[in-house]
């Protein structure tokens, strides 16, 4: 991946590219400023304290406060996830570049078995939804446009 310009930080937990102001101060790290952006780090310390506070009191709504933090942190990661698969898609040359070589690469994860084989799996299904989300539905496409897409997997099924 390209390093940001001069001046400008990706955030850790977003994944937006912004200025350098809009990064807390921490000296104890080798840029000086912490990984999380102003706004999502007021975020969670919002929700942090939120449960710290609650917890004293009632129990239950303090789990479902923590249900909550994992969902925010859940859909970060998708978000993530997202940006690194359309930059790999470009450079790639689409997601069907993409698909190639990672159908090249899981052969040998799979002989090796066990936890690799598991995360190669599960990294190809979160591949798959993501490009199902963001496919035109065939039922909102106009007939070229099926057409185009009929041809390509064709072209797709003939390699095979």
């Amino acid at each position: 991946m390209p390093s940001p310009p001069p001046g400008y930080k990706t955030c850790f937990r977003c994944g937006v590219l912004k200025p350098v102001d809009q990064f807390l101060r921490r000296t104890a790290t080798l840029g000086g400023r912490t990984r999380d952006c102003r706004a999502c780090h007021a975020k969670h310390e919002r929700i942090r304290k939120n449960i710290k506070r609650v917890e004293k009191h009632d129990k239950q709504k303090a789990r479902d406060l923590r249900a909550a933090l994992v969902k925010l942190k859940d859909a970060e990661t998708d978000a993530k996830v997202r940006i690194i698969l359309d930059r790999l898609s470009v450079r790639m040359g689409g997601f069907a570049g993409l698909l190639d070589y990672w159908a090249d690469a899981i052969g040998p994860d799979l002989e090796k078995g066990g936890f690799v084989a598991w995360r190669h799996i599960g990294a190809v299904l979160r591949l798959i939804e993501h490009v199902e989300r963001t496919q035109t539905p065939p039922s909102e496409m106009s007939d070229e446009e099926l057409e185009d897409r009929l041809a390509e997997l064709d072209a797709q099924v003939s390699r095979v």
